[in-house]
């Protein structure tokens, strides 16, 4: 799991932490890891790369797009809601 320090935009992580809650599952469940890219051709984005977000207690997990004005956590809490991630027994 990240830290706030580390990860990029801390109110994204916090979004995404207060959105597991009624799930049935807890941000303890959950890996995150981020990669930094930068896109060719592109103009420099500092939030450039990707999120992917593992559970560890169905071993599914899927990556989301990180960069200036996307939301991973919206899609990522539409997932696990939808039951992308499973569902907690």
């Amino acid at each position: 799991m990240f830290s706030t320090n580390e990860f990029p935009e801390p109110s994204l992580l916090e979004d995404y932490r207060s959105g597991i809650k009624g799930s049935g599952f807890s941000p303890d469940e959950f890996e995150l890891k981020q990669q930094r890219t930068q896109p060719t051709g592109m103009l420099y984005d500092p939030l450039a790369g990707n999120v992917t977000v593992v559970c560890k207690v169905t071993g599914v997990e899927k990556i989301y797009e990180l960069s200036s004005g996307t939301s991973w956590p919206v899609e990522f809490l539409h997932d696990l809601h939808g039951g992308f991630f499973g569902r907690k027994a």
